[in-house]
């Protein structure tokens, strides 16, 4: 019983260090800034940020747990699919979904051109692909892989949490307040502040039950500038 209660301690507590500050789209824009455009690794790790943030993904689905690719779990060349508009992940195995019972799927839109054209999901993964030749590979290699000449490096979790937090520094951003759950949190954050209903977002995010509630971050601002805008339209009513 004691052992029982105990875990029950350690899990709450766990849940409370990882809540983190959500990443919001000034925040991204201050990590591209100091993003260096001419390393493959940066541009693979920067499709990852943004295919994180826009899909609501954890960062479990877009880095891998070893240098060997996991098909089961982990994202490759065949995960994706590009339309006019769109592109589309295929998402076969989650923290949710661990034994594959079910397929999700993930959008990624195309932003029109523009000062965010830096944030749009599908020209990052079209340049990952292109650069680091991750449909070339004589194997499945992971989505997210840096290629040289000596083959192609996965996007482990270990290197991502190194170089987000190396941009966070240079980008004057708390690295133990912004984390990689905060992707995921700053995503489906900015789709509830533009409206999206919160049904859709669990649908988008693949959350189950209420536990999306605990991702939703509202600052004062955003409270006031909703009761505000209900004033607007109170005479609609």
């Amino acid at each position: 019983m004691v052992k029982l209660v105990l875990r029950g301690l350690r899990r709450c507590l766990s849940r409370q260090q990882r809540s983190r500050e959500p990443f919001r789209v000034a925040d991204l824009l201050k990590l591209h800034a100091h993003l260096d455009q001419r390393l493959k690794s940066d541009i693979a790790f920067w499709a990852a940020v943004l295919a994180a943030w826009w899909g609501m993904l954890r960062k479990a689905n877009v880095t891998t747990q070893s240098g060997q690719l996991d098909l089961w779990c982990d994202l490759a060349a065949s995960s994706i699919v590009f339309s006019e508009y769109d592109c589309e992940l295929t998402v076969r195995h989650s923290k949710t979904n661990q034994f594959g019972d079910r397929v999700q799927r993930v959008f990624l839109p195309k932003l029109p051109d523009g000062s965010l054209c830096v944030l749009c999901p599908f020209r990052a993964l079209e340049r990952q692909l292109r650069t680091n030749r991750i449909g070339q590979a004589p194997r499945p290699v992971h989505l997210f892989s840096t290629w040289s000449s000596a083959g192609w490096l996965p996007l482990t979790a270990s290197r991502f949490d190194s170089r987000l937090r190396s941009l966070c520094t240079s980008a004057g951003l708390s690295p133990r307040e912004f984390t990689g759950h905060g992707l995921r949190r700053g995503g489906a954050t900015a789709a509830m502040q533009l409206g999206v209903p919160l049904p859709m977002i669990k649908k988008l995010g693949d959350w189950k039950g209420n536990s999306v509630f605990r991702y939703l971050s509202v600052r004062d601002s955003d409270a006031r500038a909703a009761v505000h805008g209900l004033a607007r339209r109170v005479g609609a009513l």
